[in-house]
């Protein structure tokens, strides 16, 4: 079978595609079979259209672009890269069969757990794009995949594909008459450790990316900050000369030389990986007024009301000094920029200045003062984000209610989880419920307004076919 011309361009490596040939075994109860085609790591001891993701803690001095060109990392950086970096599991080339004489909609999932990036740097050896030959008829169609890594509350994996008009949804079908090439590339701003899997009539079957285990196909993702990431590339001077490039926050153009150079520490790729710390603080503080402010509320066409939440209005609040120190990180919000997410799962808002966080709960105007050791992650607004990311609650009847992922310990049958808990004056205590598909605003906890024209949530004791709603009348954001 010959294959169609394809280019894409790829915002962490390049791939081309091998001739050997990675069968995984599947379970019998399923008709996918997803094989790996393979792509070069080394040709004559060399690295050749890979990344390799390389922590701030190795020697970075020794980086040595000698022997390597716009396309090859040489002998000595491939021995050191092998060495100190892991190779990125992105892209590969997939493909896809299946026993079935009726097309089979395959969808994917990401099962494992997600942790903050780690401090590092992407070293690329080769241009981000991939080529083959023109092409010709019985050919076999390379489709891009993104597989975007997410933890959020509708699954872990999102399967895309890149359009003109931006990513959107994957529709993939396979059947024993057509084969599916896919060229999946990982992306995600956490780190990720555990198994991609395909799924289709029977059981999911794990996706063979090269450079997993063997034993359970446990892959290890270092995230991707959409901001922040520090880009190593090798290329050429205009004298012709191999030499590092450096790219911050961007994969469009290999950005200035980062070359080590005598006498002259900031333009060493280590001077630019520990300026990374500086470049979160930079880009926070240049996107900060872009959105400090919330998006505008949506009209839901209800009698429930938005609050917005801002601790830092009390003077007295200002005047008070840090209490407390976060040790790891804080992420931005990309809905408004003066919210962060920290290491205690507090609600916290930053001052004017970014200096310091009130955390606390807003039902009983109570904050605690924390200062930071590193510097806020900053958001990267992509415009994906819901438009409101509500903190609490208050229902008509005078409870609060806030979110928790934990849920109580009696479940409802036929609803998706506990979104959270309410707590009365009288301190009578109850969970609200998570559905699927999401209702009003994205959210699938609220519901459409009921006969006193409230959002509205399910909660207490009640069943999927008549649940107790109760009406909510604010909603803190």
């Amino acid at each position: 079978m010959r294959r169609r011309s394809l280019m894409v361009v790829a915002c962490i490596a390049a791939l081309a595609v091998a001739s050997v040939v990675i069968v995984v075994l599947q379970p019998a109860s399923s008709s996918l079979t997803v094989t790996n085609e393979g792509r070069p790591a080394q040709f004559d001891s060399k690295a050749t259209n890979v990344a390799y993701w390389v922590p701030l803690s190795a020697p970075l001095e020794e980086l040595d672009a000698t022997g390597s060109d716009a396309t090859n990392c040489g002998e000595e950086l491939s021995v050191w890269l092998t060495e100190y970096g892991t190779l990125l599991p992105s892209p590969q080339a997939l493909l896809l069969r299946s026993k079935s004489t009726e097309p089979l909609p395959v969808s994917f999932s990401a099962d494992g757990a997600f942790s903050e990036p780690r401090d590092g740097l992407l070293v690329q050896c080769g241009a981000p794009q991939l080529q083959t030959g023109e092409a010709e008829p019985g050919e076999l169609d390379w489709t891009p995949l993104l597989l975007r890594l997410e933890e959020d509350a509708e699954g872990a994996l999102r399967a895309l594909t890149p359009t003109a008009d931006g990513p959107e949804a994957a529709d993939i079908t396979a059947n024993a008459a057509s084969p599916v090439g896919l060229i999946g590339l990982i992306q995600g701003d956490l780190a990720f450790e555990g198994t991609i899997r395909a799924h289709a009539d029977g059981a999911p079957v794990p996706v063979p990316f090269e450079g997993a285990r063997s034993d359970d196909m446990t892959i290890s993702w270092p995230g991707m900050p959409s901001r922040g990431t520090l880009r190593v590339a090798v290329g050429l001077t205009n004298s012709g000369k191999a030499a590092f490039f450096c790219q911050v926050a961007s994969s469009t153009s290999r950005g200035g030389e980062c070359l080590a150079q005598e006498d002259d520490e900031t333009r060493t790729i280590r001077g630019q990986a520990e300026n990374l710390r500086a470049d979160y603080l930079t880009v926070r503080d240049s996107v900060a007024e872009a959105f400090r402010q919330p998006r505008p509320t949506p009209d839901t066409g209800s009698r429930t009301e938005f609050v917005r939440v801002d601790p830092w209005n009390d003077a007295a609040l200002e005047a008070r000094g840090v209490e407390e120190q976060f040790v790891g990180w804080c992420n931005q919000s990309a809905f408004r920029a003066d919210r962060v997410t920290c290491e205690t799962g507090a609600d916290c808002f930053l001052n004017h200045d970014a200096s310091k966080a009130a955390c606390g709960d807003p039902a009983t105007d109570t904050w605690t003062i924390y200062g930071f050791t590193a510097p806020v992650q900053p958001a990267f607004d992509d415009g994906t984000e819901p438009t409101v990311y509500p903190v609490a609650l208050r229902l008509v009847s005078g409870a609060w209610c806030t979110f928790s992922s934990s849920g109580p310990e009696v479940e409802v049958v036929g609803w998706g989880g506990s979104a959270g808990s309410c707590v009365e004056d009288d301190g009578t205590a109850y969970a609200f419920w998570s559905t699927y598909p999401s209702g009003p605003l994205g959210q699938p906890y609220l519901f459409k307004p009921g006969m006193n024209d409230y959002l509205r949530i399910a909660a207490r004791d009640g069943t999927p076919e008549n649940p107790d709603y109760e009406d909510v009348a604010e909603i803190y954001y």
